[in-house]
């Protein structure tokens, strides 16, 4: 059990490399955000119902201190967009609950892009973001979580258990 969650983890990592290096953005943004998902689900030890609640809790917890310009909820609303809408515009930034984003390949893309939303008139709709950020702050918190993951043999025992169900068909393949 311990290789599926570690294979799972690397697993990730290689496909969002891959995709991020052949510069194919939705296949990317769907795995990055449905990585968040997963990872959400495995590490929720209060069992949270909602979806959108554990995402964000993991988005807090684990990637908000490399992506201090993005509040949780902008990044549920843009997950919802791309996996539901293959868009940014998601019924969130519709209803002005969640910025929109205006992604970026790097981050030096970043600052043009930045400068045209500030010019916009709509600055507080928009939040640009580049692709490489998003990749980054993901695999920061995915150490931190592997790391915390060593700390707490609870935690651990609780999310090797978890890692399970996410996995199922895997395991009997095996």
């Amino acid at each position: 059990m311990e290789e599926k969650l570690s294979k799972f983890i690397s697993d990730q990592i290689d496909a969002l490399k891959l995709l991020h290096n052949k510069r194919l953005i939705m296949p990317f943004l769907m795995v990055f955000y449905a990585t968040i998902d997963i990872l959400g689900y495995i590490s929720d030890k209060n069992n949270e119902k909602e979806s959108n609640k554990r995402f964000q809790i993991f988005v807090e917890k684990y990637m908000s201190a490399k992506l201090p310009s993005v509040d949780p909820v902008d990044l549920w609303g843009a997950r919802c967009g791309i996996l539901h809408k293959c868009s940014p515009t998601s019924d969130l930034s519709e209803k002005g609950k969640a910025k929109e984003f205006i992604y970026s390949w790097k981050l030096q893309e970043y600052d043009l892009t930045q400068k045209i939303i500030n010019q916009s008139g709509d600055a507080h709709k928009y939040i640009a973001l580049s692709l490489e950020s998003l990749y980054n702050s993901l695999l920061y918190g995915m150490d931190l979580f592997v790391k915390e993951l060593k700390k707490d043999p609870e935690l651990y025992k609780f999310c090797k258990d978890r890692v399970l169900t996410v996995l199922f068909c895997e395991t009997f393949v095996d």
